[in-house]
């Protein structure tokens, strides 16, 4: 397989894999909270994510790097609520994206340096 192939593909399921994860962040923010609370959970969820999101659209190999060490804390929490649920289907397939997207984003960084992409 070509390496540029390898690249667009590595990058793609990076990009599913992320949109996957805060669409079940998001399914599993319960609503009937107050806005205040509703406001707290959504940011706590959604920023270490958005963060590295402007870099990612540029590109940027550190900001794939820091989603590597971001998306080890989801996959923790996944993993934990996936053990505690006896293997409840939305808890199951974070883990299973967070573990995705991690070796996918540290392939793309890995095929992007080898093709001479530097930081």
């Amino acid at each position: 397989m070509n390496l540029l192939l390898k690249i667009r593909i590595s990058h793609a399921v990076t990009y599913v894999c992320y949109v996957l994860l805060l669409g079940l962040l998001l399914a599993t923010t319960p609503f009937d909270a107050n806005l205040t609370a509703l406001a707290l959970m959504l940011s706590v969820k959604f920023i270490p994510l958005l963060i590295v999101l402007p870099g990612m659209l540029m590109n940027s190999l550190k900001s794939y790097i820091w989603l590597c060490f971001i998306v080890l804390f989801y996959f923790t929490e996944s993993t934990v609520q996936a053990w505690l649920s006896q293997g409840e289907v939305i808890p199951t397939t974070m883990a299973i994206a967070s573990v995705v997207m991690f070796i996918s984003a540290m392939y793309y960084v890995r095929w992007q340096r080898q093709n001479g992409l530097g930081f």
